[in-house]
């Protein structure tokens, strides 16, 4: 009798134990930075990152009222776009339009967030 007891109580642990379900699930979300350049000169600037990727920042085309702007303050077709971007390590280097380096700078791009580079 205690035998079958001891049986029984064994199978429903293991019906309890395996009956109930287990899930495990991980999101990974896109190892993806963003760089927001703002300018404060009336330049054309061409910005190559990781030695890989270059485009061009058209100097400003859209000018506000004076009074709106900070001081030296430049407003133009790029001044709300983002450049999506590797995260991790960025080496980012700026140069002008007759390719003189103005900067050279090294940053750490973490995952989906946005770093600000303010050019000369």
């Amino acid at each position: 009798m205690l035998k079958s007891k001891v049986l029984i109580f064994f199978i429903f642990v293991t019906f309890i134990l395996v009956g109930c379900g287990y899930r495990e699930a991980t999101v990974q979300s896109r190892d993806i930075g963003y760089l927001k350049f703002y300018k404060s000169a009336f330049a054309t600037y061409k910005i190559t990152v990781n030695e890989r990727y270059t485009f061009e920042l058209e100097h400003c085309t859209i000018k506000r009222n004076e009074a709106e702007l900070a001081e030296n303050e430049c407003i133009d077709s790029n001044s709300n776009t983002v450049y999506e971007v590797q995260s991790g390590k960025v080496e980012l280097k700026v140069y002008t339009k007759d390719n003189l380096l103005i900067m050279s700078k090294e940053i750490y791009l973490g995952s989906n967030s946005t770093y600000e580079v303010k050019l000369p």
